[in-house]
């Protein structure tokens, strides 16, 4: 009889939503998938407090978890949006006055 493919076979890609993943970013994810199941049971138990504390350490463990698997270098918390348009304080600051007496002397006729 013919062995049927086990669980933690390895595969060398896996497709999901057209990104390839590679073979460590699969094991990485099951580990994951593993940590959060054990600690998914017992969380619905006791107060909120505990239960957010609980939540907490979890999320502790995983971001460690990362760290080990994938270093230090990666950005976990995207920085900060820069500003699109400029306050009107800082456009008063630069511009000059407009001398209303010139601008009613010349006049574009239609």
């Amino acid at each position: 009889m013919a062995e049927s493919p086990s669980s933690s076979s390895s595969l060398p890609s896996v497709k999901d939503h057209n990104m390839m993943m590679t073979e460590s970013e699969v094991d990485a994810e099951q580990k994951l998938m593993q940590l959060g199941g054990g600690e998914k049971s017992n969380s619905f138990r006791g107060s909120k407090r505990s239960r957010s504390k609980g939540d907490e350490s979890l999320s502790d463990i995983i971001m460690a978890k990362i760290q080990e698997i994938f270093g230090n270098d990666i950005e976990v918390f995207p920085t900060k949006k820069q500003r699109r348009y400029r306050s009107l304080v800082s456009i008063y600051m630069v511009t000059r006055p407009v001398n209303v007496n010139a601008a009613n002397h010349t006049r574009v006729k239609a």
